[in-house]
């Protein structure tokens, strides 16, 4: 009789949302830890390294709750995906999540509505997960 060796993996969540966030950047490790954390938090995670690759998400995808996405990203960048997004009248809440506090680049993206700016060196990813919550209205 052959013996076969199987390894379980647990991945514990908290409860399971009925939301869905699509996490942008071309940073695969911030991707990765975006993606471990909002996966936790009982959400259902789509990824895409690039704002084109975010487009074609959303056409597979329509029914996305928010967007968390990196300001600069090579082919389509997070204020040419906002405006894609925004011409298609698709008012889904952003989150833009990027290295620049130069003034010009958070007033772009401010005048977009329902659009959030954060600087990733001040990012504390707890409270990345209370805005989230709080723009999709999840009580705890």
């Amino acid at each position: 009789m052959q013996e076969h060796n199987v390894t379980y993996i647990l991945i514990y969540m908290k409860n399971k949302l009925d939301k869905r966030i699509l996490i942008v950047d071309d940073d695969d490790v911030f991707l990765g830890l975006l993606n471990e954390k909002f996966t936790f938090e009982g959400f259902d995670v789509i990824k895409a390294v690039d704002g084109e690759e975010a487009l074609d998400q959303i056409k597979i995808n329509p029914n996305i709750d928010v967007i968390l996405a990196d300001l600069v990203m090579p082919r389509v960048d997070g204020v040419d995906l906002i405006k894609t997004i925004r011409e298609n009248n698709n008012q889904t809440p952003f989150v833009i999540l990027s290295n620049s506090n130069e003034i010009e680049d958070i007033d772009k993206i401010k005048k977009f509505p329902s659009t959030h700016y954060l600087l990733k060196s001040e990012l504390d990813l707890s409270e990345l997960i209370k805005l989230v919550k709080n723009i999709l209205n999840i009580n705890e």
